[in-house]
Order: structure tokens, then C-alpha cells, then sequence
């Protein structure tokens, strides 16, 4: 059969995870910066063609997850992982995908960026204060242990899909993610307050799905007055000096909102709204399908391997 490689990215990148229970929030300046982990995966079935920093991948073969991983249209991969506590079965179906894994203070925090393409995932209980988290262009992902679905369309898309235990979601905007993560905002910044509905989460259990498109995001940022600030943000990823540049950006909106006289506590107040009624309104019962199928297969696998 012939396959065509596909040149998407779906890029699975650290950010630390301290003080809740699911999800990112911003570093302590008192903590030493986590070490980064190799993640060793045994590929259990490879149907079709996949490939590790461009060579190809082979059944029974231990590849590192924190190199590229490509899979050809109309592919998949099973891999067993090794970290730690993530001692558990994955499937990467199409497009690609890039893991990193880092440690501090004996946590360990795997969490993946999935840009466009498909992951499901058989994530044993895990210990402690470890974490897992798979976010995408529009989505944030927190879980400990179960067995869940992503899918990311070519737009952003994004549709979670839980077959087993619990997991909390949650909208995100990238852009203003990153710079909280990057420190770039200070204790006065007015952002700091905008930024905090964010953090409004839904917990899905198993048999619902979500889904988040590109153009709720959207909205909710528009009525919050907030889509000037990200599109520059976003216009702005590439430049040099990035922080800088995104420092500037910040203070030219909390310039603009002063100018205006808008209060942060009223954008907040819209965009908390906004993000519950997305949250509220996305989740539904899922029918059973195919993708029963497909974690039954990944069960078997699993027992096989203990």
C-alpha cells in the first residue's frame, strides 16, 4: 500500500505543573528548574510507516519519545511507555507527534502539545503528585490515570472523548498561556487578574465527550475585548527578543483598557461566563464506538505486557 507522508506537527512540550490538581500554573521563583527526562517507548505493532527524527521506525525497536515522531496517513503506532509511574499504552494515529518529560522535587510532569492528529491514551493510576496533560490549540487536558481520546482537525478543533475514569478540561488560549509561563507579566499587572478565568475547568467522565472549536475561543475573546491583545501576540511569536516584545505589547493594552477606563475585573467576569457556558454546553454522552474497540485492543496489549 502506498502512504503519503503528511508534514504536520504535533508538538509535546513541558510546562510545570505546581500548587492544583490538574493543570499548568506559573512557577515558583524559589524552585530549581526541572531536569528533562528521555522517554524510552517499546513499539508493540507499527501498521504502516512511522519515523523517529526522520528514520524509520521498526516493530520491537525502543525509540525516545522526545524525538519527532511521524506517522504516515492511514497509520498507527502502539508504544509502552517507561518514566517512572507512565508505565502505559499509547496509540498515535497520523500526523505527528513530540514528547518531553521533566522532574523536580521527585514530581515527574508529562505534558503533551498536539497540534493536529490523534492520541489515545491508557494511562495507568499514577503516584503521588505526578502528572499527565495533553493541551492542543484550544484545549487543556488533566488526568492521573484512565483512558481517553484526543483528536485534533487541521483548524484546531479539538474533541476529547473519555472512555474510562475521570478527566478535567479546560479552554486555553496559548498566547496568553505562554506568558505567564515565560514571567513576562508582574504582581501589578492587570492581566494577572483577566487571565484567572482560565482556570475554569469541566470534570468529564467516562461514556462523555467534548468539543472545542477554534471559533468559541474566538468569541470569548472578542466579547472580553481581549482579541486585539492575542492577535498581536500571536503576530509577534517569531520576532527576536521575544519577551521584550510580548512585555510591550502587555503594557500597550493595560495602557489601552486604562485609556478607555474598562475595569480588568469586568473583562474577567465576561470571560469566566463565557468559558462556563463553553464548558457547560460542549460535554454530551458518547455513543458507544469504533473507539471502544480500539482500548479494548490497547487493554489486551497491556495485560499481555504485565
Amino acid at each position: 500500500m502506498n502512504y503519503t507522508l503528511k508534514n504536520y506537527s504535533a508538538l509535546l512540550f513541558f510546562l510545570f505543573l505546581s500548587g492544583c490538581k490538574y493543570f499548568e500554573s506559573n512557577k515558583d521563583e524559589n524552585i530549581s528548574f526541572p531536569s528533562e527526562l528521555k522517554i524510552p517507548a517499546l513499539v508493540i505493532i507499527n501498521v504502516g510507516n512511522s519515523f523517529s527524527n526522520g528514520k524509520k521506525i521498526n516493530s520491537n525497536e525502543t525509540i525516545d519519545l522526545t524525538s519527532k515522531i511521524t506517522v504516515n496517513e492511514n497509520s498507527f503506532l502502539d508504544l509502552q511507555i517507561f518514566v517512572g509511574e507512565l508505565n502505559s499504552v499509547i496509540r498515535i494515529k497520523g500526523k505527528a507527534s513530540q514528547m518531553n518529560a521533566n522532574t523536580i522535587g521527585g514530581m515527574t510532569s508529562h505534558t503533551a502539545r498536539l497540534d493536529v492528529g490523534s492520541l489515545l491514551i491508557n494511562l495507568k493510576k499514577m503516584k503521588n503528585r505526578d502528572m499527565f496533560q495533553v493541551v492542543t490549540p484550544v484545549l487543556s487536558v488533566g488526568v492521573r490515570g484512565t483512558q481517553f481520546q484526543i483528536t485534533v482537525a487541521d483548524n484546531g478543533n479539538s474533541l476529547l472523548q473519555v472512555t474510562k475514569g475521570e478527566v478535567s478540561a479546560r479552554v486555553r488560549v496559548p498566547s496568553v498561556r505562554f506568558i505567564t509561563d515565560r514571567k513576562i507579566l508582574t504582581e501589578k499587572d492587570i492581566l494577572n487578574q483577566i487571565i484567572i478565568p482560565l482556570q475554569e475547568e469541566r470534570i468529564l467522565i467516562a461514556g462523555e465527550q467534548i468539543s472545542i472549536k477554534q471559533s468559541d475561543v474566538s468569541n470569548v475573546l472578542s466579547k472580553a475585548k481581549m482579541s486585539e491583545l492575542v492577535n498581536n501576540l500571536e503576530t509577534n511569536k517569531g520576532v527576536a527578543n521575544l519577551d521584550q516584545n510580548y512585555r510591550a505589547i502587555v503594557d500597550n493594552f493595560q495602557n489601552s483598557l486604562n485609556q478607555k477606563n474598562v475595569k480588568p475585573e469586568a473583562i474577567s467576569t465576561v470571560m469566566s461566563q463565557e468559558l462556563k457556558a463553553i464548558l457547560r454546553q460542549a460535554a454530551n454522552d458518547r455513543k458507544k464506538t469504533i473507539l471502544d474497540l480500539e482500548f479494548c485492543e490497547l487493554n489486551g496489549i497491556d495485560e499481555k505486557l504485565i
